[in-house]
């Protein structure tokens, strides 16, 4: 019979025999890590939570019903005013060009035959009064050219009407053409594109595409009524957005809202972003506001999670995790940050990740995997 071996170790390293074969229990950990965070540059006289929120924005429709027949932008591409974003299919009202022109031909060909008539029928009119004056025709022939002549100028007039309206046609329909292409209002990102090629697009359909300015971006902030007090317009701040808790960027005051949400008690303050690259529509931020403006200057800190501090080998250390296994590395540290953070003055780089509440038998290489939650 075989020999079963048990090994007990900390952390609850356990060991079992079956059927010819070993079975390890391996620990589970949670992790925190290294973080590079800028030091308070000046008192935070408030620390309130908002969103980027572009000012300029619109959902582009189409001025007229059709189908669509082609989209010309993806979500994200830069657009600029007036650039064609999507064209409807515009068979019917080019038709509608062509058979107004033919029109206008018609009428304008009627109008020409209509003058020079009544140039001819002027000039015998002239002449015929000549002739009555002299006593060589008589009276009723002048009365009846000019009858004639008073008839013609009548449809020559009416002819050049006709004209007018098939040249007023012309433009109405072209306008209805120049409706099926669908353009941008102002220059900006496409957000969204909720329709496709074949939709129906028109004033009671769904937009065509939806467009912002990222100029225009702004933080949207909700502050407290009772903290309004501390709050005005050309206040520096600073800002951190959830997506890059690392990275600290400067905003400015720009406008005090003028009605106070019931439902959250708050006022909405806007907030300029003085850098806004890379900065995204509807990320969230954490936002302070400054009792003076941020310095260029002030030097970030290293910082750990204060769990995440250990002695090994009677060194204040961390234990980093590389892929599954564990790395003890010996660090120095400095004053506290927060409630649960402490300065990293010598240690791992940034973005390594360090066990939380290591173990004294988490040496070089031992096998861990992080906890499912």
């Amino acid at each position: 019979m075989g020999i079963i071996l048990l090994v007990v170790c900390a952390g609850g390293v356990a060991w079992r025999a079956g059927a010819g074969a070993w079975l390890q229990r391996v620990p589970e950990v949670d992790v925190g890590y290294v973080s590079v965070e800028r030091q308070a540059s000046a008192a935070a006289l408030l620390t309130a939570s908002g969103y980027v929120v572009a000012q300029r924005r619109a959902s582009v429709s189409a001025e007229t019903q059709g189908s669509i027949a082609a989209i010309l932008v993806r979500e994200g591409d830069s657009v600029t005013a007036g650039q064609v974003i999507a064209e409807l299919n515009d068979a019917a009202p080019r038709a509608a060009v062509r058979l107004a022109a033919l029109r206008a031909s018609v009428a304008e060909a009627k109008a020409l035959a209509a003058r020079s008539e009544l140039e001819e029928a002027t000039l015998l009119e002239q002449r015929a009064r000549s002739l009555v004056e002299r006593g060589i025709e008589p009276r009723a022939t002048l009365e009846d050219l000019t009858a004639r002549r008073t008839v013609i100028e009548r449809r020559r007039s009416s002819a050049e009407a006709e004209s007018r309206a098939t040249e007023a046609e012309i433009s109405a329909v072209k306008i209805t053409l120049a409706q099926h292409k669908v353009v941008a209002p102002f220059a900006g990102v496409i957000v969204g594109r909720p329709l496709n090629v074949g939709a129906r697009a028109g004033e009671d359909a769904a937009p065509i595409a939806e467009i912002a300015d990222p100029s225009s971006s702004m933080l949207e902030i909700d502050v407290p009524e009772l903290q309004l007090g501390k709050v005005s317009v050309g206040m520096p701040c600073e800002f951190v957005l959830d997506a890059e808790p690392n990275r600290t960027r400067a905003c400015v005051i720009s406008q005090v809202g003028e009605q106070v949400n019931r439902a959250k008690a708050s006022v909405t303050v806007k907030a300029k972003i003085l850098d806004p690259h890379g900065v995204l529509f509807d990320m969230s931020a954490r936002v302070n506001f400054l009792s003076e403006p941020a310095p260029a200057d002030v030097p970030p800190l290293k910082t750990i999670p204060e769990a995440a501090l250990t002695t090994i080998d009677g060194a204040q250390s961390v234990v980093v995790l590389q892929g599954d296994t564990t790395r003890p590395v010996p660090v120095s540290v400095g004053s506290k940050v927060g409630s649960n953070r402490v300065t990293l003055l010598a240690g791992p780089a940034e973005g390594a990740a360090l066990v939380l509440n290591p173990l004294p038998a988490f040496k070089d290489g031992v096998q861990v995997k992080l906890r499912k939650n």
